[in-house]
């Protein structure tokens, strides 16, 4: 992650490394009942967490990035930059999905809520698992783009009781799925508490504002924070292995978690509460890269499989739709070849979209706002 700040230049490569690494384990959670692997492996490992961990380093980004926004020019430029960030990949996939896609062709009015990027903000499963149906992630980063100069006001008194607020707002949508009773995935057309409180950007607040809380801080300490290697290897070993055992020890907890607190309760403990208190340290640990673990991890390959994240998450479920239409979801054992091969796909397509549609476009966004407003500045870009 690197960028401008009324600070200086931030550069924080091991973070953008992380990256790579929780997009894998997405993939992993999506590619499971396909190519051999069996559902067994979500007995032990919680592969679906680390979507946490993006909402959390989002925040924790853009508080790094833009320290203030004071100014109606600078909150418009902000929101042409992130418009700039994820509107030109997300329309590449959803056009994908809906002209070539086995079952791609939405209703009109699903189709405009996603093309908008607003199908997430609906709790129905028909709009919020649409078209593309992982750019729900999309939907509520957009709806969190349009919170942060809100939350970023006077961020540094206010940061406590916005974070309490965005908590107890979560509560909320876990007591609205328990007073009506709300199935997980609801009814054609019904609600459905998955939408709540997983897939809802109200839901990801929380993450969204502790994230920007830690930025907060290490503003205020990445040039105070001691520099002794051994300790900073020794806090960044500790939180890596905390991380870990956030996925491996969440399905345990599980089993006595959803009887005894429902399903909405329970689901937002998996997906945002538990993970939150794991991957934060990690977040924070890292960006201070006073270890050698934050040292190899900013090196190299690393740094620029971290920075295909995003076109990775987009466009793996959409391989692996089409790769279910030709040879059907599962094989008896491990097929290592056809998942190598699909992973060799995958990043190749993930740096294509890269530099022929992501930067380039990013780039137009900005350079024809800054025209049109008839400004000279660039937009600090992730």
């Amino acid at each position: 992650m690197t960028g401008s700040t009324g600070n200086g230049r931030i550069a924080i490569p091991s973070l953008t490394a992380l990256r790579f690494f929780a997009a894998a384990v997405i993939v992993l959670h999506h590619s499971v009942g396909h190519f051999g692997i069996g559902t067994e492996i979500q007995k032990y490992i919680n592969t679906g967490q680390p979507v946490c961990f993006f909402f959390l380093l989002s925040g924790f980004i853009l508080a790094c990035v833009y320290p203030s926004l004071d100014r109606g020019r600078d909150i418009m430029k902000f929101m042409v930059s992130r418009l700039a960030r994820i509107w030109p990949l997300h329309i590449l996939t959803f056009f994908v999905v809906v002209l070539f896609a086995p079952g791609g062709r939405p209703p009109i009015s699903v189709a405009a809520s996603n093309f908008l990027m607003v199908h997430g903000w609906i709790p129905v499963k028909e709009y919020f698992f649409s078209v593309n149906w992982l750019s729900w992630a999309v939907s509520a980063e957009w709806a969190l783009y349009l919170f942060f100069p809100v939350l970023l006001y006077r961020l540094n008194r206010t940061w406590h009781v916005k974070l309490i607020l965005s908590f107890f707002l979560a509560l909320l949508l876990i007591v609205l799925c328990r007073v009506y009773d709300l199935p997980p995935l609801g009814g054609e057309g019904k609600p459905a508490a998955l939408g709540l409180v997983y897939i809802s950007p109200l839901a990801r607040l929380f993450e969204f504002t502790l994230g920007m809380s830690l930025g907060l801080l290490y503003l205020r300490r990445r040039r105070t924070a001691p520099g002794n290697t051994r300790r900073g290897t020794l806090l960044e070993t500790g939180v890596c292995l905390f991380a870990i055992a956030a996925i491996l020890g969440t399905y345990p907890i599980l089993k006595t978690l959803y009887p005894l607190l429902g399903y909405g309760a329970a689901k937002w403990v998996e997906s945002s509460g538990w993970p939150s208190l794991f991957y934060a340290p990690l977040i924070l640990v890292m960006a201070f890269e006073r270890g050698r673990i934050s040292h190899w991890l900013g090196n190299g390959i690393l740094v620029k499989l971290g920075e295909l994240s995003f076109s990775i998450y987009l466009l793996h479920q959409i391989g692996i739709r089409f790769y279910v239409s030709r040879f059907g979801t599962a094989a008896d054992r491990f097929d290592a070849a056809a998942y190598g091969i699909f992973w060799v796909l995958l990043l190749l397509a993930a740096f294509f979209v890269q530099v022929a549609v992501e930067k380039p476009c990013r780039k137009a966004i900005i350079r024809w706002f800054d025209r049109f407003r008839g400004g000279q500045e660039t937009v600090p870009v992730r």
